[in-house]
């Protein structure tokens, strides 16, 4: 694709707040990935160069770190970088990123075309506290600045509509870009730890930011109840604020032994696709890469049926199982289910697992 003004490449920049873990990092390393070879050269603008995906950037992909302290300090220098720069477009994510980037890209008085994309439920972010609360009122002023308004699924673009009055028709829907050309190859990598290499029981696998709204302590509840009825073992990965207590929730419902917290994992995939079923425990989503990661595996989902992603993912719980947001009841029942009927979930699966439970 090139720019019929210089026949150069399309020039794009992602502004980010920075390279941490998480599901909207991922797919902008993805990106990175991708763009390059259709022609457009890339540029990385972040908050801060802190995170672990960082030494994951291609070396081919410039990074420019404003290194403020706080996201608002962005808005000059950006502002200025946007003057400086010929990018010919823009693209940013997530509430504040978005807001910093439609005020600076006005300051610089060169009018880049900016694209916005909102990633997760506002209406849900909201509760979070003040901050995310004046985010709706932002995006009512400074909508029209953007060139395009993105939403990473259908019920994220009804609700920005409806909490930032922004017209649903001027919000474009684009699923989040998860399936790579090495996807095949990750998945096939030899199974990261024993539970997966030879499964002695049924391995359900959680894999996020271990964050309120992942919920993860109505998982691990879920879990002691199964152990109760069958045999089982779980598999934790990712890192947050919640690690330490999921942990001592583990010692004290006496399940340490069967719950493994893997931490932070730089490819999810080959975990992924070995464990018996995936299970999303979260109060709100965007989209929920990851459930799109397993199906693309072949391996059994159940989430709970939160806004946004999982049900639309999931076409309404015909491609997996979908329960009521924070019911450890109806999510162990869930998992005991998959217990009891691996034998069918195995021919589910992809051709580069094809094990059977002893």
């Amino acid at each position: 694709m090139q720019n019929p003004d210089d026949a150069k490449p399309i020039a794009v920049a992602f502004y980010m707040h920075d390279f941490a873990g998480g599901g909207v990092e991922r797919m902008r390393l993805t990106l990175f990935d991708a763009l390059p070879s259709r022609g457009m050269s890339v540029t990385a603008i972040v908050h801060s160069r802190n995170g672990a995906l960082a030494g994951m950037v291609p070396p081919s992909v410039p990074v420019i770190n404003l290194g403020n302290r706080r996201t608002a300090a962005d808005i000059v220098p950006l502002a200025r970088l946007l003057r400086q720069r010929r990018f010919d477009i823009v693209v940013s994510n997530l509430d504040h990123n978005n807001i910093v980037l439609l005020i600076a890209n006005l300051l610089s008085g060169r009018r880049t075309r900016v694209i916005v994309s909102q990633h997760n439920a506002l209406s849900a972010e909201m509760r979070a506290g003040w901050k995310y609360r004046l985010v709706p009122l932002f995006y009512r002023l400074l909508w029209r600045a953007a060139d395009a308004v993105v939403a990473v699924s259908e019920g994220v673009a009804d609700d920005l509509a409806r909490v930032a009055a922004i017209p649903r028709s001027a919000i474009t829907v684009i699923y989040n870009p998860v399936v790579s050309g090495d996807y095949a190859a990750r998945a096939a990598v030899p199974p990261p730890h024993p539970w997966l290499a030879r499964p002695q029981a049924p391995v359900f696998l959680f894999a996020g930011r271990l964050t309120a709204q992942k919920d993860p302590q109505t998982l691990v509840l879920a879990f002691a109840r199964l152990l109760r009825r069958s045999p089982a073992r779980l598999i934790i990965l990712g890192e947050g604020e919640l690690a330490g207590r999921l942990q001592q929730m583990a010692r004290d419902l006496g399940i340490a032994q069967a719950v493994c917290f893997a931490g932070f994992q730089r490819d999810p995939l080959p975990w992924i696709a070995r464990a018996t079923a995936l299970v999303l425990s979260s109060r709100f989503e965007g989209l929920g890469n990851v459930i799109i990661e397993a199906l693309a595996c072949g391996v059994p989902v159940i989430a709970t049926d939160c806004p946004f992603g999982p049900a639309e993912i999931l076409q309404g719980g015909r491609l997996g199982r979908l329960v009521p947001v924070g019911d450890v009841d109806a999510l162990a029942a869930a998992m005991h289910e998959h217990v009891h009927q691996r034998a069918a979930a195995e021919l589910r699966r992809a051709p580069y697992s094809g094990r059977r439970y002893a």
